[in-house]
């Protein structure tokens, strides 16, 4: 039960927007370049460019994150791209860091897989949108399928999860990756809402939809004892999974009416190629400070970012409701 208190306790802070003396969480763009062309992937429209963080910058801004729970090595591209991903990797560790990549899984090769269990990562996610189609993606999913069940295998093996985005009339590709994780003994799946402000030739789900999509493959997943995630419905198993699905719309709504950004960004940094800090993903180039000169506590107390925390957020996210249970048009 104390882990069920601490997790319920870490939401009502980011409900309430308690903001932490320094983030839980730093995501670290180390590459932008990758080696598949997704359709649902705004990488080219947000301007990324291809390029790999400098290997000493990294280790300059690692030196600075100590108190920091998790680190996410990935960005706009695929971080096994990087030439220095496992070493990347055992510095983190070595740092006390949990560490988490999200890959595409084509470049996990045996010889990769047996590198990334020695350098003992915490975590691996692989975006998976479907088990029999990626047209236009660039490539034949089958590879990237044979490295994720080869690597399941590995025993000991780290965490492994897969995500899929809920695109329209594709409902049918989330409950094929579900079934996948369960054959493959992998017990969670996350499913992220599509991103339209991008790519707007993309569908997604109307909201009646998604939710209808989303409480199908909780089920499902529940049948399979797969824990099947989605901040718009589902997070987390057991009785915090209840908890989350009985109170998400009162909780959403709270944020709401306390003119709050998502909830995203109350404990969580971004550092893109550059080694500057952004409050997202989506705003690859809105630097809120350069972790390069500045240290984490300065970069995540200055003015730039209280302000934004406080109304700067709403013209500067625009639209975007990929993390909230409020559904924009």
């Amino acid at each position: 039960m104390a882990g069920l208190h601490m997790k319920i306790l870490r939401y009502l802070k980011k409900i309430f927007y308690i903001i932490p003396p320094i983030p839980m969480k730093v995501q670290f763009e180390i590459t932008n370049a990758c080696n598949l062309a997704c359709p649902m992937c705004p990488r080219k429209t947000l301007g990324t460019g291809e390029a790999h963080m400098d290997y000493q910058l990294y280790l300059k801004i690692l030196d600075k994150l100590g108190g920091v729970a998790r680190i996410y090595l990935a960005g706009w591209g695929e971080p096994l791209f990087y030439p220095h991903i496992i070493d990347a990797i055992k510095e983190a560790k070595n740092r006390g860091h949990f560490v988490s990549i999200t890959t595409n899984g084509i470049l996990l090769t045996p010889e990769m897989q047996k590198k990334l269990i020695d350098a003992k990562i915490d975590q691996v996610v692989f975006s998976v949108d479907s088990i029999s189609d990626f047209s236009g993606a660039g490539h034949k999913n089958e590879i990237a399928l044979k490295h994720i069940i080869e690597f399941s295998k590995h025993n000991p093996r780290p965490d492994i999860a897969l995500q899929a985005c809920n695109q329209k009339n594709h409902e049918h590709d989330l409950f094929d990756v579900i079934n996948f994780a369960s054959r493959t003994g992998i017990n969670k799946v996350e499913i992220l809402r599509l991103d339209t402000r991008f790519v707007p030739s993309l569908n997604r789900p109307t909201f009646k939809e998604e939710q209808t999509a989303l409480r199908k493959a909780v089920n499902l997943g529940r049948l399979l004892g797969v824990e099947v995630n989605s901040i718009q419905y589902s997070l987390g198993s057991g009785l915090y999974g209840f908890l989350f699905r009985k109170f998400r719309h009162f909780f959403h709504g709270l944020n709401t009416i306390m003119n709050k950004p998502c909830l995203k960004v109350h404990d969580y940094i971004y550092i893109n190629v550059k080694g500057h800090a952004t409050p997202c993903c989506m705003l690859p180039h809105y630097s809120v400070g350069d972790l390069g000169l500045q240290s984490l506590t300065e970069v995540w107390h200055n003015e730039k970012f209280r302000t934004f925390r406080k109304n700067n957020w709403k013209k500067i996210c625009g639209k975007c409701d990929i993390m909230n249970l409020k559904y924009k048009n």
